[in-house]
């Protein structure tokens, strides 16, 4: 049990390390070329937290069980959704809806 815990912490540490390195380097790339952290955050980081997801999907459709594409895809949409929520909700941030959901909106 040691060593699981042992491991544990350790890829945690690896962890943050990691992305605190990854943001740092996706700033100083923004500084380098000239653009927006902004816009490096929306390519480069969002498609480096995309990777796990793509490789997923590639192995189960190429080993013929699309199942898990779909799963794999479905809870990750749904995890950012839990996500952002909750981020909003700890935030405080103020949301109003310009219309009203209704029958004849779709509803």
């Amino acid at each position: 049990m040691f060593v699981e815990l042992g491991l544990f912490v350790l890829g945690l540490a690896l962890l943050v390390f990691g992305a605190d390195r990854a943001v740092t380097s996706a700033g100083d790339l923004a500084l380098f070329y000239g653009v927006s952290p902004f816009f490096i955050g929306v390519t480069l980081i969002s498609v480096g937290t995309s990777v796990p997801e793509i490789v997923v999907a590639g192995i189960a459709a190429h080993e013929g069980r699309g199942g898990i594409s779909v799963g794999s895809i479905l809870g990750t949409r749904a995890r950012l959704a839990a996500v952002s929520g909750c981020s909003m909700s700890a935030s405080g941030a103020n949301v109003r809806a310009r219309w009203r959901l209704t029958r004849s909106r779709g509803w």
